[in-house]
């Protein structure tokens, strides 16, 4: 079974990409990747995200495509797997992720200033996270998890969905030094195995680094002009009859 693996940085393509805004460009892609399944939709079983991003965009465009809105995590959860303590998750935040924290066994939402109409509102939610979630408290634990941890689980997971993967989409990401170790035992992960393609989307990618990453870098796909859509490999829109789907 072939895997897609997208790590992306929005920031890096226009300035009005911030984290704390969705990129339109995830709905576009969001509305091919996803299935019919019900009454939520689900990615399709050849695909996965890696990402080094604490940001829940692509949870949070996930979440649109749901029939109820403001969506609690644990809803977007069942659907799009991206709590790194699933077994099979449809994105694997190498770092964890931001802007929540468990308590017994619970997800709630970190309180943050964008997330609230008016500093009253924002103050408010400060003082009631104090009262009930005061710290040291053995029940409470962050959703950031370093990736260069011993007991990281992400990436074994992450190590396990590049082995599979035949299609490698790198998106916006520029291989910084401090994640190159983690970096190059991904890919050397990916060419283990036999696999069918490898495209770089970034306006802004580094032959030299493309060099220094990947053993055969005649095979990489430079995407530099065409950044307007996050890129879909032309298999996966056009699969061939008889043929087997690898992503």
């Amino acid at each position: 079974m072939g895997k897609i693996f997208v790590s992306r940085s929005p920031s890096r393509y226009k300035k009005e990409y911030f984290f704390n805004k969705i990129d339109k460009r995830y709905f576009s892609l969001l509305s091919v990747l996803l299935e019919r399944n019900g009454l939520q939709p689900k990615l399709n079983n050849l695909v996965s995200f890696i990402t080094w991003n604490y940001d829940l965009q692509v949870e949070m465009t996930y979440s649109s495509f749901l029939s109820t809105k403001n969506n609690s995590l644990d809803t977007i959860n069942t659907g799009f797997h991206f709590m790194n303590d699933i077994n099979e998750p449809d994105i694997i935040h190498l770092n964890g992720y931001r802007g929540v924290f468990k308590h017994s066994g619970q997800v709630y939402p970190i309180v943050e200033d964008n997330t609230h109409n008016n500093l009253e509102e924002y103050l408010l939610g400060l003082l009631e996270n104090y009262s009930q979630f005061k710290r040291p408290n053995p029940d409470y634990s962050e959703c950031i998890k370093y990736a260069w941890k011993s007991d990281s689980k992400s990436i074994d997971s992450a190590r396990k969905i590049m082995k599979d993967t035949d299609i490698l989409i790198v998106i916006g990401y520029s291989f910084p030094s401090f994640n190159r170790r983690i970096d190059s035992e991904l890919i050397k992960e990916f060419e283990s195995t036999s696999y069918h393609k490898i495209v770089y989307q970034d306006p802004f990618a580094n032959e030299d680094i493309v060099n220094s990453i990947f053993s055969n870098p005649s095979d990489v796909i430079l995407e530099k002009a065409n950044t307007k859509q996050f890129y879909i490999p032309h298999e996966f829109l056009f699969p061939s009859e008889g043929s087997k789907i690898v992503f």
